[in-house]
């Protein structure tokens, strides 16, 4: 089964959608206890990262995930804010995250372009990955964010995207995976990279 993990700030009716979609088992999580049934784990957001890391944390998310990426069985995706939660720190709330994927999390200067950034952007990627597979080396998604992940690794950086300054939008380091765009909103792109996330082998 495809576990939807539940904390209160994610788009969890539009993935369910997706899961739907494309014909996968999948079920939504409000128990952390529950996770060890899961095959896969989506990690959805939309909202405050600080905000987000704290009902993780009271809602012992934190705890079972640890113990989960231990393992390193369990392929994990994190979407938009679900993404910037796999990061070892982010600006915003000014707190620590779960540190699956080695990098940071920082606002947009705000320079040149508007903040958010909100629409329809091109893709590119960066490192071959079975995650892409299927897709052209560019390709257009949907972005709803003020907040983007700069990896540590550049080997960790599986696509990019310029918007005023180029930001990691697609990374994945072992099992673990993580996209700023919202894929069940990206139309054919999204539903192929949805579709490579549920056959990805560790």
């Amino acid at each position: 089964m495809i576990g939807i993990i539940d904390y209160g700030m994610g788009n969890i009716g539009s993935i369910v959608n997706s899961m739907n979609h494309l014909g996968a088992n999948c079920g939504v999580i409000t128990n952390p206890k529950n996770l060890d049934t899961c095959e896969r784990l989506i990690l959805p957001g939309m909202g405050h990262f600080k905000t987000a890391i704290a009902r993780l944390e009271s809602g012992g998310f934190v705890e079972a995930l640890l113990k989960i990426h231990g393992k390193g069985t369990t392929p994990i995706l994190g979407i938009c804010l679900g993404m910037h939660l796999l990061a070892n720190y982010s600006e915003e709330g000014q707190c620590a995250g779960l540190g699956f994927i080695p990098g940071n999390v920082r606002r947009f200067p705000g320079n040149n372009y508007p903040v958010p950034h909100m629409g329809w952007n091109e893709v590119k990627q960066v490192t071959e990955h079975p995650i892409m597979h299927g897709l052209s080396n560019s390709f257009y998604a949907y972005f709803a964010h003020s907040y983007y992940f700069i990896c540590e690794s550049n080997s960790d950086v599986l696509a990019s995207t310029v918007y005023d300054i180029t930001i990691d939008s697609i990374v994945g380091s072992g099992q673990i995976f993580g996209m700023q765009f919202h894929p069940e909103k990206s139309s054919h792109a999204g539903v192929l990279l949805v579709k490579n996330f549920l056959s990805f082998s560790c």
